[in-house]
């Protein structure tokens, strides 16, 4: 199975880390993207979108602001990130979605130097 590629479908690698992420009883789960977290809209399409630094709840609403894959290269979005977000936390594990491109961004989270989205453990 880990080498058949016709069951994988999209979001499969960010619901993938997040049940790796509770089974290992992870402190900290973190997704790194192309975006530094999620908005209040697309910021590729909105020059008005504001980051959303910090999430107490995963609400269905948080949800809906989250959109599908906007390339042919990406696969589910900041949709299956905050879905993989929601099982993390409501298993008690902090997560963040950051911005992979970003140079030297796991120092700059250690040092909480960077613009992320935090959601708290529930």
């Amino acid at each position: 199975d880990s080498v058949v590629t016709e069951e994988i479908q999209f979001g499969d690698n960010d619901e993938l880390s997040s049940l790796v992420a509770v089974m290992s009883k992870v402190s900290l789960y973190i997704i790194l993207t192309d975006t530094d977290g999620l908005y209040t809209a697309n910021p590729q399409i909105q020059a008005s979108a504001q980051l959303i630094e910090k999430v107490s709840v995963i609400t269905d609403d948080l949800i809906k602001l989250a959109q599908g894959p906007l390339s042919i290269n990406s696969r589910g979005g900041m949709y299956t990130k905050v879905l993989a977000a929601k099982h993390a936390t409501e298993h008690g594990i902090p997560t963040i979605i950051a911005n992979g491109r970003t140079p030297r961004i796991m120092l700059n989270l250690l040092q909480g130097k960077s613009k992320v989205t935090y959601f708290l453990a529930n």
